[in-house]
């Protein structure tokens, strides 16, 4: 059951969302943004594009419409972090990343080597890909905090606080399990 209220003196306003289950208890809110669909799946909500290093700490992060290719998103992501870390060259990337169109982006913004992680043809299952495994990891630790979720944000620039709130979280835990190892 979905249920949907419209703000009363507020005709175009868009009204918050909430979803109920069988017996009545909330299991989802939806933000107060606007559902945004995407160019292709039709997926309303955002993305998040994250850059990691080689244990899994969080380096950079963007927060975007759902609407927009990886390979765009990619460019601003790697463009943020190149003053930061002007000796950075190397990137490992699933195949959403794929193409030439970020090659050329990359190419303007930078020397940068892709090294795109593909799936083999051949594999039926599972399969542990090279470094890819390293972001996804990340991802679900990330997603275990309630506000990453689901999409709760109305907007990107709380979506995105909320996912650095989170890597810290991440960060601070891991220097405490290493301070009580060796002290």
């Amino acid at each position: 059951m979905c249920l949907a209220k419209k703000p009363v003196g507020k005709p175009d306003a868009v009204a918050p969302h909430v979803r109920f289950d069988e017996r009545g208890r909330e299991t989802e809110r939806f933000s107060k943004a606007p559902p945004r669909p995407s160019s292709t799946l039709q997926i309303k909500g955002r993305k998040r594009h994250i850059l990691t290093d080689t244990t899994g700490l969080l380096v950079a992060a963007i927060v975007h419409e759902a609407n927009i290719q990886d390979r765009d998103g990619a460019v601003p992501l790697l463009t943020s972090i190149r003053q930061r870390w002007p000796w950075l060259r190397h990137v490992f990337a699933d195949g959403g990343y794929a193409g030439s169109k970020l090659e050329e982006a990359l190419a303007r913004a930078g020397r940068w080597t892709l090294e795109i992680v593909k799936r083999s043809d051949a594999a039926k299952g599972f399969e542990l890909l090279p470094r890819r495994w390293v972001v996804e990891r990340t991802l679900a630790w990330l997603n275990r905090n309630r506000r990453l979720a689901k999409d709760f944000e109305a907007t990107i620039a709380s979506a995105t606080a909320w996912l650095m709130i989170a890597s810290v979280k991440l960060l601070t835990r891991r220097l405490a399990v290493h301070n009580q190892l060796i002290g």
